[in-house]
């Protein structure tokens, strides 16, 4: 219910791409995506400083998934891991803080 409902969020953001394969309401709670003028692991880096907690596959990160990461000429993905213990409120944290950054490029 959580990664459904914060998928549904993160495709109103402007420049943000939701990289995971499969069917809606067939997804787990792992949401791969890409925010424009973002590098992962930047964006990793910049949601720590915030308090939130991510995950990124960069450029050493495509030896955990190279096959799909190369078909799909993907160079970095940032990656939210949700689990039943994260929260209404860490959900609207990270959406805010991923729409302040959509107005925001770094690479």
């Amino acid at each position: 219910m959580l990664s459904d409902r914060l998928r549904r969020e993160l495709q109103r953001l402007p420049g943000l791409q939701l990289q995971g394969l499969g069917s809606p309401g067939q997804q787990s709670g792992l949401i791969a995506f890409t925010l424009e003028g973002w590098d992962g692991q930047a964006l990793k880096e910049e949601l720590a400083r915030r308090g939130i907690n991510i995950g990124a596959n960069g450029v050493n990160g495509v030896n955990y998934t190279p096959l799909d990461m190369q078909a799909r000429s993907l160079g970095s993905v940032a990656r939210i891991a949700l689990s039943y213990f994260n929260t209404q409120e860490e959900i609207e944290c990270l959406l805010q803080a991923l729409a302040e950054l959509a107005g925001n490029t770094r690479s």
